[in-house]
């Protein structure tokens, strides 16, 4: 008996079905609801043959008439919830969208945004932020989002004593008396600059110049100089590192206290100097973990969890830290006595810079007293949902932290302008009829300034569920700063989306002679890969190669099997042959590694989710002080005039980000297919992987490292990759089972590089391909993992037994990690 397929609702008719709020069942990867299998004969008798003719006609002809009339009319949600789905289940997207996205982004509404939202600081849980909860919850329903919701956290917080303000005051110790004070507090702009998290304690001390409070800067006080720092108040300028990497370099050479200040040199070239207000101070958290609540490590700070109690948060700072101004550093700096620093050390200020420890008159101290205090509050994350009409269960997510210190126009008010203009555009878009295949969420999170906790607490509550049904992760934060170029950091299962996003988008600069986003990207951070280092043979992607010199990898590939057609023998344009172009293509765009700096950390490090942020920068950035590309952010002046004036007098950047963005986000959850090119990855992989065979074949201390065993697996990825493309080329599109199943694949792709035991030196980094290191090291362009261990082995000169171990261990789990991924993209045998 053959096994038939059927619907699993019997429903006959369109009309009068309750079914406006349609719930499908929530299916894991690799299931499907359209069709049930049933064993069940067909009702019709054989000796019938002239009644099954004449049904026949007329179930053909109701079938063509409902499919014409369905297709006629634009509204489906009446309709029977099987049919419609499995007619939409196999049609691809409207690719008139992506235009109508573009076209309807509007400059002046994201310039309102920007100035609505950076009003007044956006503290977690303050009236200003709870009137700013209820506008995008409104948005959401004026906007005609399927489903809007709140959801409430309460969570630690540090916050500074608005009574006390924290202070700085040089005292004589002798005389008794204050030569210098300085409390931290701007009363026009009521602002109080503080590091969050920071004990409060009164240290009084000699003070120590540290240069950037990097452990080569301890380091080499200590082997020059002989200058310990240990019961010291260090004070170091802000720029390589964030306040919290300072803090633990800081804690680990036991000093007493860490002051953090904005050295003007550090933004100054030969053509250009910021003019950086002399009382800018900027305020950051301490704890940058990536965590969230630091009470309710691993698990949400719901109503019912259990709170660790202060005392046994063993992760909140032991020193006191407090940042100051450039003036309040100046007069400090100034006075101090010790040998004068490196002239590499040395600042813009108009006297000798020092060392310490102390000052020249050594009858003077230093004292710092911090009244920062720790409070519990209730913060919220305001959420909507423009459910898929296709695959509802499967979810396209843009971020956004609502939050700020002060004013915040720069950080994140461009981002939260550009979410609310996208809610309106997809909005508008929704009350035109148009559905996506897949959910989009808008997720606008609260007190990620403090470790990321409103977007942690979240995924950890739905942890489960995002693990398997998430497609991928927009973050929208510091989208401008500058009017250059935009640049991105990405997975590389997003490189392919972004390039063509950007391809689509007008370069904002009119007067350029780069007609798209991507072109002027292209011309200001190119990067390239000779032929040999591409990831797949120069000869196999060209449209007349001889076939003679590609024979042999084909069979590698597609395993001999004569059913399987040449790559050229696909008819162009094909999405095969798009994939081979873009991942082969010498000179392209750079994409940054993600970085634990933002809101992506949990959804890519942790959950395996793919994700991207983008910014438009000046052409000047530096390279490698991206953190501080603008003096100005986490100030009191980074506020709506800085944005209207200097930074984007006319929003066509943010305009232009916005518009990526929306393309970005209509690509990954309209697109039939999930558009990720699995070359791209296959190519970061090799990447990685040769830069690791250079190291090892230059240093023979490593030659323990069996380098062929991992180049062995990165080429089965490679293998698995292309064969996966050139078999998605030929599904059988009518098939919704097979379009699922290939959808799946992808989407469980990112998972499978992730790893239980983590980085070595960092368990709550899964992602063991693509995480950032845990420290710094001149094998940076390899796999973090192993980075860490060569840290360690050089400044041991490779005498570090444990680190040997190590570094094997975590050899062997790369080794399966990637392994494994080939095998997500194989069926099994």
């Amino acid at each position: 008996m053959s096994a038939q397929y059927r619907p699993y609702r019997d429903e006959d008719h369109c009309d009068g079905l309750e079914n406006d709020n349609l719930n499908w069942g929530d299916n894991e990867p690799g299931s499907i609801q359209i069709y049930e299998k049933t064993t069940e004969d067909l009702p019709f008798s054989s000796n019938r043959r002239f009644v099954l003719s004449a049904l026949g006609v007329t179930l053909i002809t109701f079938v063509v008439g409902f499919v014409i009339g369905y297709f006629v009319h634009t509204n489906h949600a009446a309709c029977i919830p099987n049919i419609s789905v499995a007619l939409h289940s196999t049609k691809d997207e409207d690719t008139t969208i992506s235009r109508k996205i573009i076209e309807k982004v509007n400059a002046e509404n994201l310039r309102h945004f920007v100035k609505v939202f950076s009003n007044e600081a956006r503290f977690p849980g303050s009236e200003r932020d709870l009137f700013l909860v209820k506008q995008i919850e409104n948005s959401f329903r004026q906007s005609h989002f399927d489903e809007t919701e709140i959801k409430n956290y309460t969570v630690l917080l540090s916050v500074p004593d608005d009574d006390h303000p924290n202070s700085v005051e040089i005292i004589d110790i002798e005389g008794k008396t204050t030569l210098f004070s300085h409390k931290i507090y701007d009363a026009k702009k009521k602002y109080v600059a503080f590091s969050a998290y920071s004990p409060a304690a009164n240290i009084t001390g000699d003070i120590v110049f540290v240069n950037y409070g990097r452990a080569q800067d301890y380091q080499y006080l200590q082997d020059v100089y002989n200058i310990s720092v240990e019961g010291k108040i260090v004070i170091a300028k802000q720029f390589h590192l964030a306040a919290d990497e300072q803090l633990l370099y800081a804690q680990e050479k036991n000093a007493a206290a860490l002051l953090l200040y904005t050295e003007p040199g550090d933004y100054f070239d030969e053509k250009d100097a910021w003019n950086i207000p002399p009382d800018a101070i900027r305020s950051d958290s301490l704890l940058w973990n990536g965590l969230g609540d630091p009470q309710t490590p691993g698990i949400p700070s719901t109503e019912s969890a259990l709170r660790l109690p202060l005392n046994a948060i063993n992760i909140l700072p032991k020193i006191p830290v407090q940042p100051i101004s450039i003036a309040t550093a100046y007069e400090l700096l100034g006075l101090m006595g010790g040998k004068p620093v490196p002239k590499d050390w040395a600042g813009v200020f108009n006297f000798t810079y020092r060392l310490g420890a102390g000052f020249q008159n050594t009858s003077l101290k230093l004292r710092l007293q911090v009244n920062n205090k720790y409070v519990n509050r209730t913060i919220h994350n305001v959420i909507g949902y423009m459910k898929g009409h296709v695959e509802p269960d499967r979810y396209v997510i843009l971020g956004n932290h609502r939050d700020s210190w002060v004013n915040g126009a720069i950080d994140a008010a461009g981002g939260s302008a550009v979410f609310m203009e996208l809610i309106n555009v997809f909005g508008e878009l929704r009350s035109r009829g148009w559905k996506p295949r897949r959910t989009i969420m808008f997720c606008s999170w609260g007190a990620d300034e403090y470790n990321l906790i409103g977007s942690t607490e979240w995924l950890e509550e739905n942890y489960k569920i995002l693990y398997s049904r998430a497609v991928a992760y927009i973050n929208a934060d510091v989208v401008v700063l500058g009017n250059g170029s935009i640049t991105a950091d990405a997975s590389p299962l997003l490189y392919n989306v972004l390039y063509n996003a950007t391809k689509e988008v007008p370069n904002p600069d009119t007067n350029d002679e780069h007609k798209t986003v991507y072109d002027k990207w292209l011309y200001t951070f190119p990067t390239m890969h000779n032929y040999s280092q591409l990831v797949v043979p120069i000869t196999y992607f060209k449209n007349n190669f001889i076939q003679e010199e590609v024979a042999d990898y084909h069979n590698e590939v597609f395993g001999g099997n004569e059913e399987n057609e040449m790559i050229d023998d696909i008819e162009s344009p094909s999405l095969f042959r798009s994939y081979l172009n873009s991942a082969t293509i010498q000179i392209r765009p750079k994409i940054r590694q993600l970085n634990t700096r933002s809101v992506f950390t949990s959804f890519f490090s942790n959950a395996g989710i793919p994700s991207i942020e983008m910014t438009y920068v000046p052409f000047a950035s530096h390279e490698d002080a991206d953190f501080f590309l603008h003096p100005l952010i986490h100030s009191q002046y980074d506020d709506f005039e800085l944005v209207d004036s200097v930074i984007d007098p006319s929003f066509k950047c943010h305009k232009a980000v916005t518009q990526v963005i929306g393309e970005v986000i209509r690509d990954l959850s309209d697109s039939l297919f999930i558009p990720f090119n699995l070359l791209h990855y296959a190519q970061v992989l090799k990447d990685l992987s040769s830069a690791l065979h250079i190291k090892v074949l230059s240093n023979m201390k490593l030659k323990d490292i069996n380098i062929m065993t991992l180049e062995s697996a990165v080429h089965n990825f490679t293998k698995a990759a292309l064969n996966f493309h050139y078999h998605q080329e030929k599904a059988d599109l009518k098939d919704p089972m097979a379009i699922r199943r290939i959808n799946d694949q992808l989407l469980l792709l990112e998972r499978a590089l992730l790893h239980p035991s983590g980085l070595p030196r960092n368990r709550m980094k899964k992602h063991i391909i693509m995480s950032p290191s845990e420290t710094s090291s001149p094998y940076d362009d390899t796999f973090p993992g192993l980075m860490d261990e060569f840290a360690v082995l050089i400044e041991s000169s490779f005498l570090a037994v444990q680190s040997w171990d190590i570094l094997k261990k975590h050899f062997a789990d790369l080794i399966y990690t990637i392994q494994t991924a080939a095998n997500i993209l194989n069926d099994m045998p």
